[in-house]
């Protein structure tokens, strides 16, 4: 059973690597199934021994799966709140998994390109999530962990519904399919709430990098379908990515002319964001987020000789509160977090040179 999430926040989350397709704009893609075993009920209405019995029997399935092992189980007995940040941060699991109900857990791959939550909304929610444009491999990846679920334990499945999940809004294929889009050129040209609302009308649903209810920080916004009923997989699949790929091309525009038309503009917006955050000596996670977001910016139009966009990626995670607490070891008091937080961003800003 892995217990040491710190030793995970030491790392750069492998989602946020640049080598994928079109990872200048999107951050990732992401694809989540619910699925829930037929003969339990489904976790609202379970009883504390049924919810154990998920569990138990989702662990003997997933240790038979190459992607698992022993070590991929994440138990939240004594989990530090630090720690359950850690891992939404890593957006492996929610906030409504540390509810402190009995049989909850997360399995985890090592590469963290899949994982499993038990008994949170759903009996299972099978997630793949990977860098770049790559919804058709993260689904490949979740529905081949899905079919070996299926075949050890029986979902429950309606010939005419499709599945069932305890909310509604899931029935039917049961698919959540998203992308993480970093769009600060959209932003820039004020162009921002006209693009999104005409994605709007396609039936996709915009929110903030942490889902359903959450805001959007440093410029990125997660694009995701509503429906999952009346609709194929791929159906689904392939509308979300064409209107990815628009979002893109735009964002790629907006970048273009700023360049063309306001570079002085630019110029100062970069420049600015690495000033205050190699000087801050208070830094909100809001106020570092933005600042990166700049600076991630930069490095895509390569403004910056001694600084990488995956390097922006790492320490857009690392000054986040979960990872933040984790590498003081979770001692640190929760008031000297925006210190601690600039202290971190001015020692590694101190190893690169200013904007070119």
């Amino acid at each position: 059973m892995r217990t040491d999430i710190r030793e995970m926040a030491a790392a750069n989350a492998p989602w946020l690597s640049v080598d994928a397709d079109d990872s200048d704009v999107v951050f990732s893609s992401r694809i989540r199934l619910a699925r829930n075993i037929a003969r339990w009920p489904f976790p609202p209405r379970a009883e504390p021994h049924d919810r154990e019995a998920v569990l138990e029997a989702t662990r003997e399935s997933l240790l038979a799966h190459a992607q698992f092992s022993p070590t991929s189980e994440i138990s939240f007995d004594g989990l530090e709140k630090g720690d359950r940040r850690v891992l939404i941060e890593r957006r492996l699991a929610t906030k409504e998994l540390f509810d402190g109900r009995p049989g909850c857990a997360i399995f985890v791959a090592e590469d963290e390109a899949a994982s499993v939550m038990v008994n949170e909304e759903d009996h299972l929610r099978i997630q793949s999530i990977l860098p770049g444009l790559q919804l058709d491999l993260a689904y490949d990846i979740a529905t081949a962990i899905d079919d070996h679920l299926s075949t050890d334990l029986g979902i429950a499945f309606h010939d005419d519904l499709g599945y069932l999940t305890s909310c509604p809004s899931n029935v039917g294929t049961g698919l959540r399919a998203s992308v993480m889009l970093h769009l600060p050129g959209l932003v820039l040209a004020e162009t921002i709430n006209e693009c999104l609302a005409a994605i709007q009308q396609l039936g996709l649903a915009v929110r903030g990098v942490a889902g359903e209810g959450s805001e959007t920080h440093g410029n990125l916004f997660q694009l995701s379908n509503q429906s999952t009923l009346g609709e194929t997989e791929a159906e689904i699949i392939s509308g979300l990515a064409r209107a990815t790929q628009h979002l893109v091309n735009c964002e790629r525009n907006a970048r273009k002319k700023l360049v063309e038309q306001v570079s002085d503009r630019l110029a100062d917006y970069v420049g600015r964001a690495f000033g205050c955050l190699q000087h801050a000596h208070w830094l909100t996670t809001d106020e570092a987020l933005m600042y990166l977001s700049a600076l991630r910016l930069g490095t895509d139009m390569k403004m910056f000789s001694q600084m990488e966009s995956e390097w922006v990626n790492g320490l857009w995670l690392a000054v986040q509160s979960g990872h933040l607490q984790a590498r003081d070891d979770g001692t640190g008091p929760r008031a000297k977090r925006p210190v601690r937080r600039a202290r971190l961003v001015r020692a590694r800003l101190a190893e690169v040179t200013r904007p070119d």
